[in-house]
């Protein structure tokens, strides 16, 4: 099964990879990025317009429950033990834990630079977050939250992946991978 935002008409398509058959997932409000938990169970959508994560179960392909994570969220990352999922909050700034047990929101880590992507490497260690107007790349350590040196990528980075052995790290920068 995949999961696809659907900003324009505020829900998360699930696609059937297997046959093609689609349900929409209405979310109430415009969605920007998924990610989906380890275990497969639960969908997490970040929801700008009301500064929120909307919760699917993905056996039902209903939201089952709304974190409140402050203003602006867009890019998702889960650890893989799958017991935080960590939400990029643009406009403030942050970097919002959540923890998953509990669907709770903790404190938001200052990251300046409008944090926008993120991504986690495989050992669950290094949270990565693209800086879209500092045009940079910046690590923060999972388990102090502790915010590290930006890395200068170039000009509003939009994505960011981890290679599985995480040694490498690729961020899109104006359409080319840097």
């Amino acid at each position: 099964m995949a999961y696809i935002t659907r900003a324009s008409s505020s829900t998360v398509l699930a696609l059937d990879l297997a046959n093609f058959n689609s349900t929409s997932i209405p979310v109430g409000a415009t969605s920007q990025v998924a990610a989906i938990s380890p275990d497969g169970t639960r969908v997490y959508v970040s929801t700008s317009s009301t500064s929120s994560v909307k919760v699917i179960d993905t056996a039902t392909n209903t939201v089952i429950a709304t974190i409140a994570v402050g203003a602006t969220p867009n890019g998702l990352a889960i650890t893989p033990d799958g017991s935080t999922l960590f939400v990029a909050n643009t406009t403030p700034n942050t970097v919002t834990p959540v923890n998953l047990a509990t669907n709770t929101a903790g404190a938001p880590i200052a990251v300046a630079g409008g944090p926008n992507f993120l991504s986690i490497t495989p050992d669950g260690k290094t949270l990565y977050v693209t800086l879209s107007t500092a045009g940079a790349v910046v690590p923060i350590d999972v388990a102090t939250r502790t915010v590290g040196t930006q890395i200068p990528v170039g000009p509003t980075p939009q994505g960011i992946a981890i290679t599985p052995n995480g040694l490498t790290a690729y961020a899109v920068v104006g359409g080319t991978i840097q």
